[in-house]
């Protein structure tokens, strides 16, 4: 209260999730990706927007990558697929969904990297999975016949 009036606060800190639509052409239209993502249960919380293509030189900066960026509610993130997929003008597109948290990529968990992740199995020993390179073991892997010995 100031002077006897009520003002309005709001957070100084969005508590809204930023997610990142990846593999977006630049002629998918936001509302459908909009349109998609409620299909799924998730409110957008902001407008989306193109993610710049980050090139250095001014007479590229013009130009927009394939991700777009948009803030949902922190609630809906459990929500999100991994990818889905539109159709426009009979032509399919899948796109990625990731947000800003590292998680792990085995089991999908935001505690720990695949590095140690508990769920993970046990890798193979890299020494027993090293291709021979030697030229005997190639031409029988690749069944490339014998070549007559150089003179």
């Amino acid at each position: 209260m100031v002077n006897n009036q009520t003002l309005p606060l709001r957070p100084l800190l969005s508590r809204n999730k930023r997610i990142i639509l990846s593999n977006v052409c630049p002629s998918i239209p936001h509302d459908v990706l909009v349109n998609k993502l409620a299909e799924y249960g998730v409110k957008t919380a902001s407008s989306v927007q193109f993610l710049r293509a980050g090139l250095t030189d001014p007479n590229f900066s013009h130009i927009l990558s394939f991700r777009r960026q948009v803030y949902i509610n922190p609630d809906d993130e459990d929500k999100l697929p991994e990818y889905f997929q539109i159709v426009l003008d009979d032509v399919p597109h899948r796109i990625f969904v990731s947000c800003d948290s590292l998680s792990c990529f085995v089991c999908k968990q935001s505690s720990h990297k695949a590095a140690n992740c508990p769920n993970a199995s046990p890798s193979p020993d890299p020494a027993s999975s090293q291709p021979a390179t030697d030229s005997t073991s190639l031409r029988t892997t690749l069944s490339l016949p014998s070549l007559p010995p150089a003179a």
